[in-house]
């Protein structure tokens, strides 16, 4: 939704690969697979917010619309995805290196250092989902 305007700048632009990833075309095979799970947060028939997640343990996709950020969109997803008991002990993010302290805030915890991928850098982080804590 926004990954493409918030985590880039002009010294450091998004990668094409990463905008092809983006466009509807792709999001559209994504939507119909039954590795993903989507949550999504409307607002007046308008998506705000949208959290993805692969293979029960991997965050595709996790944005909030630029108009609707710091309103606690992202933390009521993250709340409702954590309580679906819908995914393994574990969830993993390639965060982009923007959004590592909004990670930071819902529980995620760096696994090593920053690291890159065909133009675009990421901290690879992890959380532990509610059915594992406190056990």
């Amino acid at each position: 939704m926004t990954s493409e305007t918030c985590c880039f700048s002009k010294d450091s632009p998004c990668p094409n690969w990463y905008l092809k990833s983006l466009q509807p075309q792709a999001i559209e095979a994504l939507i119909t697979s039954e590795r993903m799970v989507w949550l999504l947060a409307i607002h007046d028939n308008n998506t705000v917010g949208i959290l993805a997640v692969e293979d029960k343990s991997v965050i595709t996709y996790f944005f909030v619309h630029p108009q609707r950020q710091k309103m606690g969109i992202g933390k009521r997803l993250w709340q409702f995805a954590m309580g679906a008991k819908a995914f393994g002990p574990a969830l993993k993010v390639r965060s982009s290196l923007f959004a590592v302290p909004v990670y930071e805030r819902l529980g995620f915890k760096a696994m090593a250092s920053p690291s890159s991928f065909n133009g675009l850098a990421y901290q690879t982080m992890v959380a532990f989902t509610l059915s594992t804590q406190g056990s």
